[in-house]
């Protein structure tokens, strides 16, 4: 592996995402006070985010793959610098949602950037450089909130022109120091992240997969109402300010990425994947249904703080969808383990495995901090990638096992 390219990439990524991470705990406050936004609103705002992003993703994807995947993400990121500039200076609703859907443009170029890690590593270690774009992600939503809510107390223009700085300092990098990866460096075909119904279709085709997908989906959709709707709750119901409710936002990405990256490695090997993941989801769920009522009347008023931050502790041990990305891989594998079984049945599966030696399609939900890898392996094999994914893809390499 090619340390230098990976070293580059995930400094860049980062920096971007660290940018993403501070203007979270301050959006929907910044709507309401500073533009009387309604709740429904704040939620439309937030959501114009990632909705951007799931147009953009595929369409970057593609377009990396006619013209590199360098000019995209120096694409990418001038959106987003122009999108945090104009947050910063919004004067308006309308203006600020402009803003949010250009980031959303802009940080939809992340299938570039997994494609180029794809590019520049062998496929036997392309699951590490993969790593790398989950920690980034990690790093940037445990920084990033705590920066936004102290920058805050100096006004809202301030954040948004701070990330507005940092994206345009990955700009800078991109343009500099980031080579553009040649078609040769990996071990293996490169990496397309182009769009096809025809290929979703055959992805939902297979009934495990799809009932995966619905689950992830259903996670995924639980736990993101927590960025609109925490820091009104946090505001009206607790009365805290934007830097403390920053702060909030950090101690859940720790617990988060703590339990991620400690309790997941151990319980992995000792505990099935199917109850990783329903311990993820269960965990989610309780913790968002008692977080509204951390204000309740029952709850003695002394208490009611301390109670709020152990609601918050479960969400961070069930961190949503990446409490269960392990065990989703895993999942996933067994559902698509008959793939290599019935040649007959898999055209396009023998299609790809003549081009390319092993890997794991990885589907990126826009908008997400996680993905979901579709793992198909034949008996005595190791794995090998049944055809090209409906979303942007990248294909790395697994050891024979699901995970470590």
């Amino acid at each position: 592996m090619k340390k230098t390219p990976l070293l580059i990439i995930f400094l860049i990524v980062f920096i971007d995402l660290l940018g993403f991470g501070i203007v979270i705990p301050i959006l929907p406050s910044y709507a309401q006070r500073g533009f009387a936004a309604s709740d429904f609103t704040v939620g439309l705002l937030v959501a114009s985010f990632s909705f951007m992003q799931l147009l953009f993703t595929p369409l970057w994807g593609r377009l990396s793959d006619r013209i590199g995947r360098k000019p995209v993400l120096m694409i990418g990121l001038v959106n987003t610098v122009i999108g945090y500039v104009m947050f910063g200076l919004a004067g308006s609703l309308t203006m600020l949602f402009a803003a949010r859907m250009l980031a959303g443009i802009g940080g939809a170029n992340i299938s570039a950037a997994q494609a180029y890690i794809a590019d520049v590593t062998p496929v036997h270690e392309r699951a590490k450089g993969m790593g790398l774009i989950g920690a980034a992600f990690g790093l940037g939503f445990v920084f990033g909130p705590v920066i936004g809510g102290l920058l805050s107390t100096y006004g809202y223009a301030v954040p948004g022109l701070a990330a507005a700085g940092l994206s345009f300092t990955a700009l800078l990098l991109t343009i500099t120091i980031l080579p553009e990866p040649k078609r040769a460096e990996a071990d293996g075909p490169r990496i397309s992240t182009a769009f096809s119904w025809k290929n979703l279709a055959t992805v939902l085709g297979r009934p495990k997969i799809m009932v995966l997908l619905l689950l992830f989906l259903l996670v995924t959709f639980a736990y993101a109402n927590i960025y609109a709707t925490f820091p009104l709750l946090a505001t009206r119901d607790f009365g805290y300010s934007d830097h403390q409710i920053g702060f909030l936002f950090g101690f859940i990405g720790i617990i988060g990425a703590l339990t991620q990256g400690g309790l997941i490695r151990l319980f992995a090997g000792r505990i099935s994947e199917r109850i990783l993941f329903l311990t993820g989801a269960g965990l989610t769920m309780i913790g968002l249904t008692l977080l509204p009522l951390a204000h309740h009347a029952v709850v003695p008023l002394a208490m009611q703080t301390v109670v709020l931050h152990m609601i918050l502790t479960i969400l961070a041990f069930g961190s949503g969808p990446g409490h269960a990305r392990r065990a989703e891989h895993a999942l996933a594998a067994r559902g698509s383990a008959g793939a290599g079984r019935h040649p007959r049945r898999q055209p396009v599966a023998r299609r790809a495995r003549a081009h390319a030696r092993s890997g794991v399609g990885q589907l990126h939900f826009p908008g997400s901090r996680t993905s979901v890898s579709v793992l198909h392996r034949r008996r005595g094999d190791a794995a090998r990638p049944a055809h090209r994914m409906a979303f942007p893809v990248t294909h790395h390499q697994h050891p024979r096992r699901p995970w470590p």
